[in-house]
Protein backbone atom coordinates (compact mmCIF):
# COMPACT_ATOMS: atom_id res chain seq x y z
CA UNK A 1 0.00 0.00 0.00
CA UNK A 2 2.88 2.70 0.59
CA UNK A 3 4.29 2.14 -3.14
CA UNK A 4 0.23 2.78 -4.43
CA UNK A 5 0.07 6.11 -2.26
CA UNK A 6 4.02 6.91 -3.32
CA UNK A 7 2.77 6.19 -6.82
CA UNK A 8 -0.53 8.41 -6.00
CA UNK A 9 1.15 11.12 -4.22
CA UNK A 10 3.01 11.94 -7.45
CA UNK A 11 0.69 11.75 -9.61
CA UNK A 12 -1.57 14.49 -7.06
CA UNK A 13 1.84 16.41 -7.12
CA UNK A 14 2.33 16.66 -10.53
CA UNK A 15 0.20 19.02 -11.43
CA UNK A 16 1.22 21.59 -9.22
CA UNK A 17 5.11 21.03 -10.74
CA UNK A 18 5.68 22.89 -13.92
CA UNK A 19 9.55 22.73 -14.15
CA UNK A 20 8.75 18.78 -15.30
CA UNK A 21 7.77 18.15 -18.80
CA UNK A 22 5.43 14.95 -18.96
CA UNK A 23 8.45 12.88 -19.98
CA UNK A 24 9.62 13.68 -16.94
CA UNK A 25 6.88 13.15 -14.67
CA UNK A 26 6.69 9.45 -16.93
CA UNK A 27 10.03 8.75 -15.99
CA UNK A 28 9.07 8.93 -12.48
CA UNK A 29 6.24 7.47 -12.57
CA UNK A 30 7.71 4.65 -13.81
CA UNK A 31 11.10 4.43 -11.98
CA UNK A 32 8.08 3.86 -8.91
CA UNK A 33 6.87 0.98 -11.11
CA UNK A 34 10.01 -0.77 -11.61
CA UNK A 35 10.88 0.05 -7.51
CA UNK A 36 8.09 -1.66 -6.59
CA UNK A 37 8.13 -4.41 -8.74
CA UNK A 38 11.21 -4.88 -7.70
CA UNK A 39 10.41 -4.80 -3.69
CA UNK A 40 7.37 -6.89 -3.80
CA UNK A 41 6.96 -10.14 -3.81
CA UNK A 42 3.98 -12.93 -3.44
CA UNK A 43 5.14 -13.17 0.58
CA UNK A 44 4.11 -9.85 1.09
CA UNK A 45 0.77 -9.61 -1.08
CA UNK A 46 0.29 -13.00 1.11
CA UNK A 47 0.75 -10.90 3.90
CA UNK A 48 -1.63 -8.11 3.12
CA UNK A 49 -4.40 -10.93 1.78
CA UNK A 50 -4.07 -12.47 5.04
CA UNK A 51 -4.02 -9.43 7.53
CA UNK A 52 -7.73 -9.65 8.91
CA UNK A 53 -7.66 -5.65 8.81
CA UNK A 54 -7.76 -5.63 4.74
CA UNK A 55 -8.33 -9.11 3.68
CA UNK A 56 -6.16 -7.64 0.57
CA UNK A 57 -8.96 -5.52 -0.48
CA UNK A 58 -7.05 -3.65 -2.30
CA UNK A 59 -4.57 -5.78 -3.91
CA UNK A 60 -5.22 -6.34 -8.00
CA UNK A 61 -6.37 -9.70 -8.88
CA UNK A 62 -3.06 -10.75 -10.49
CA UNK A 63 -1.62 -10.17 -6.93
CA UNK A 64 -3.97 -11.92 -5.11
CA UNK A 65 -3.67 -14.68 -7.38
CA UNK A 66 -0.09 -14.72 -6.55
CA UNK A 67 -0.35 -14.75 -2.88
CA UNK A 68 -3.05 -17.77 -3.11
CA UNK A 69 -0.17 -19.79 -5.02
CA UNK A 70 2.18 -18.71 -2.44
CA UNK A 71 0.20 -19.67 0.06
CA UNK A 72 -0.84 -23.59 -1.60
CA UNK A 73 2.76 -23.99 -2.44
CA UNK A 74 4.11 -23.74 1.14
CA UNK A 75 1.59 -25.38 2.21
CA UNK A 76 2.05 -28.65 -0.24
CA UNK A 77 5.62 -28.25 0.42
CA UNK A 78 4.73 -28.65 4.45
CA UNK A 79 2.48 -31.33 3.38
CA UNK A 80 -0.87 -30.01 4.31
CA UNK A 81 -3.84 -28.38 2.37
CA UNK A 82 -4.93 -25.11 3.71
CA UNK A 83 -7.16 -24.17 0.57
CA UNK A 84 -10.72 -24.74 1.92
CA UNK A 85 -9.43 -23.02 5.19
CA UNK A 86 -8.06 -19.59 2.69
CA UNK A 87 -11.76 -20.15 1.19
CA UNK A 88 -13.64 -20.13 4.32
CA UNK A 89 -11.34 -17.21 5.81
CA UNK A 90 -11.45 -15.00 2.45
CA UNK A 91 -15.93 -15.15 2.77
CA UNK A 92 -15.57 -15.51 6.27
CA UNK A 93 -17.55 -19.22 6.20
CA UNK A 94 -16.63 -22.20 8.35
CA UNK A 95 -15.01 -20.83 11.67
CA UNK A 96 -14.78 -17.66 9.91
CA UNK A 97 -18.00 -17.07 9.89
CA UNK A 98 -18.69 -15.73 13.72
CA UNK A 99 -19.20 -11.79 13.70
CA UNK A 100 -16.92 -11.96 17.13
CA UNK A 101 -13.67 -13.36 15.61
CA UNK A 102 -14.18 -9.66 13.48
CA UNK A 103 -15.39 -7.73 15.83
CA UNK A 104 -11.83 -6.23 17.24
CA UNK A 105 -9.87 -6.83 13.92
CA UNK A 106 -9.66 -3.50 13.31
CA UNK A 107 -7.16 -2.81 16.43
CA UNK A 108 -5.81 -6.61 16.38
CA UNK A 109 -2.06 -7.26 15.67
CA UNK A 110 -1.80 -9.23 12.50
CA UNK A 111 0.93 -11.24 13.64
CA UNK A 112 -1.34 -12.08 17.29
CA UNK A 113 -4.38 -12.87 14.35
CA UNK A 114 -1.72 -15.22 12.99
CA UNK A 115 -1.78 -17.02 16.33
CA UNK A 116 -4.83 -16.53 17.62
CA UNK A 117 -7.02 -16.77 14.42
CA UNK A 118 -10.29 -18.64 13.65
CA UNK A 119 -8.31 -21.34 11.97
CA UNK A 120 -5.35 -21.96 14.86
Amino acid sequence: MAFKDIKSTFNFAFQDISILNEYNKQDITNAVVRRTNNCLRPIHYDAYLLDPRTQGFELEDEHKVDAMKFIHDVSQSLGIDVGIDLANYRAKQGLSRRPFIWKNVAEMNPVIWERTGPNC
